[in-house]
């Protein structure tokens, strides 16, 4: 299922257990506009599971999910972290908000989506098949 949210306390957390989080600025270049286009292959293939969240403004929703999950506590730098990138989590933001002590337990995992990975379509390739489930 994929939802796209302007307030990460709004994510719904019921059913799911794993939560991929779409993080991206505002670029508007080739490597950018692929993975908002992977989006809805993600969304196509990820079973019942998991959901595919990504943010209505892109930067303001990044800045929401790498406060709440204390990115930096994991040696992320804000300014310096690659974008775009995908955050999966099995900690749902609605635990999070409610009690933070929570992340201790919680398993966190960061794919930066460099243009590196930019060829005839290796970055909806990979959004693809990250997918299947």
């Amino acid at each position: 299922m994929g939802y796209t949210t302007s307030d990460i306390a709004l994510v719904p957390s019921k059913g799911r257990d794993w939560f991929v989080f779409m993080l991206d600025d505002s670029g508007q270049d080739q490597l950018r506009q692929e993975v908002r286009y992977g989006f809805d292959f993600m969304v196509a293939r990820s079973g019942p599971k998991a959901l595919i969240i990504k943010g209505v403004n892109h930067h303001e929703f990044f800045e929401q999910v790498f406060g709440l999950y204390r990115l930096e506590t994991k040696g992320f730098e804000f300014d310096r972290f690659r974008l775009p990138a995908l955050f999966v989590t099995d900690t749902p933001p609605d635990e999070v908000i409610q009690d933070a002590s929570i992340l201790k337990k919680s398993k966190m995992m960061v794919f930066p989506l460099g243009a590196k990975y930019l060829k005839a379509g290796d970055i909806t390739d990979f959004l693809y098949s990250s997918g299947k489930g």
